[in-house]
C-alpha cells in the first residue's frame, strides 16, 4: 500500500541542489521537495521561489526537527 511522496528537505540552494530539485520533480507521485535550507537567506528563497517550495530556512537544524 502507498503511503504518497516522500517528503524531501535539501540542504543547500546552489548547483547541486538545483539537480536534485530538478529530478524529484519529475517524480511527483513518488517524492517531492518540501523545505530547503541555506545559510544565504536570498538564495534559499530564490531557490524556493523556483521550485514551489514552501518552507525555507537559514539553519539546517531548524530543518531538521
Amino acid at each position: 500500500m502507498k503511503n504518497g511522496p516522500v517528503r524531501v528537505g535539501i540542504i543547500g540552494s546552489q548547483f547541486q541542489a538545483d539537480g536534485h530539485a530538478s529530478a524529484i520533480s519529475m517524480i511527483p507521485d513518488d517524492m517531492s521537495v518540501v523545505a530547503v535550507a541555506s545559510p544565504t537567506a536570498g538564495h534559499a528563497q530564490s531557490f524556493a521561489d523556483r521550485f514551489n517550495i514552501q518552507r525555507v530556512y537559514t539553519d539546517y537544524r531548524d530543518l531538521a526537527i
